[in-house]
């Protein structure tokens, strides 16, 4: 029997309760806290997932609509990668790792590639080729200000104390703690680039991530195989972004076609990451800590990385006598 529970802290309270076995979902660090206190009727089964949080920024026209985007983002001028450049600047990923990640997984890291997770080899060969140091260089501060100058250039009655640039955020339903708070984050931190952000968090949101009246989302990609594309993010011309270039089209329709070799399949990627950097389209947060909390009583729980995560050996769990 599966029960959602949409509330974090409200499912761990559930296994408590003993109305649940298991709990896996988008734990805070208060959910986290009481499920350790609850040991040893509960114990805790963590480590990383092949989930990533990103931001992604509309571009045009989503993929099989006709929703025409004609947001401060549309298009590929070099006024919308510049504003696009200022927000993803502007977006507070340290502090989300600091104040949201590591009270749930202490050793969490920034994610700097949208196409290799942290701890796969070629991951710090790619952050150091692909563009993404403008994202990462300096403090937050000064890359507020870096994005504030970008944004005057357009806008120039906008300021960190008066942010007149609206843009209206895509990102989960109001009970997603976790989310809410992040995107509290954004929003402040934003606000200090110019933009002023609507935040009102979207029950069902899923169902519209290619509404046009969005201008950005943030959520999780969830990673079901390993496959030579790499991770689940598409940047061909078929996404919800309305984001097309002809030179990513080209090398996913090579990955997607034939077999390369690793030396291969890393240059394809390091040709897509470094387009998508310099285009400003998306920008990884963090990778998904898993946490699930499981009774004491029930044997045989090994989450997978991969989707399905926690199920994907459900046979093999038993109860204990």
């Amino acid at each position: 029997v599966f029960k959602v529970i949409g509330d974090g802290t409200a499912a761990a309270q559930a296994l408590k309760n003993g109305e649940v076995d298991v709990y896996a979902g988008q734990p805070t660090g208060d959910a986290v806290a009481q499920l350790k206190a609850m040991a040893p009727a509960v114990k805790i089964i963590g480590g990383d997932q092949a989930v990533y949080e990103h931001v992604d920024i509309r571009t045009g026209t989503a993929f099989g609509t006709t929703d025409t985007y004609n947001g401060v983002f549309a298009g590929n001028s070099q006024k919308a990668i510049d504003l696009r450049t200022a927000v993803l600047l502007a977006w507070p990923r340290e502090e989300i790792i600091e104040k949201i990640v590591k009270p749930i997984n202490p050793s969490a890291q920034l994610m700097n590639s949208l196409m290799y997770f942290n701890s796969e080899p070629g991951y710090k060969d790619i952050i150091t080729k692909s563009g993404v140091s403008k994202f990462t260089e300096g403090t937050q501060a000064s890359r507020n200000a870096k994005a504030l100058a970008l944004v005057q250039k357009y806008f120039p009655e906008s300021t960190a104390a008066k942010p007149t640039v609206k843009i209206k955020l895509l990102f989960g339903a109001p009970s997603n703690t976790r989310r809410v708070s992040e995107a509290a984050l954004a929003k402040a931190s934003v606000a200090q680039a110019g933009f002023d952000m609507d935040v009102t968090p979207t029950s069902g949101w899923s169902s519209f991530t290619k509404d046009a009246k969005y201008d950005l989302a943030f959520f999780a990609w969830v990673k079901s195989a390993i496959l030579q594309r790499g991770n689940v993010g598409t940047y061909q011309e078929q996404n919800y972004q309305g984001y097309s270039n002809p030179e990513i089209e080209k090398i996913y329709t090579e990955l997607n076609g034939k077999l390369l070799t690793q030396a291969e399949i890393a240059d394809r990627f390091l040709k897509v990451e470094t387009i998508l950097m310099k285009e400003a389209v998306s920008l990884p947060i963090f990778q998904h800590p898993a946490v699930n909390g499981v009774s004491s009583k029930l044997m045989g729980v090994a989450p997978s990385p991969l989707s399905p995560n926690l199920v994907w050996n459900l046979w093999d769990w038993y109860f204990k006598a």
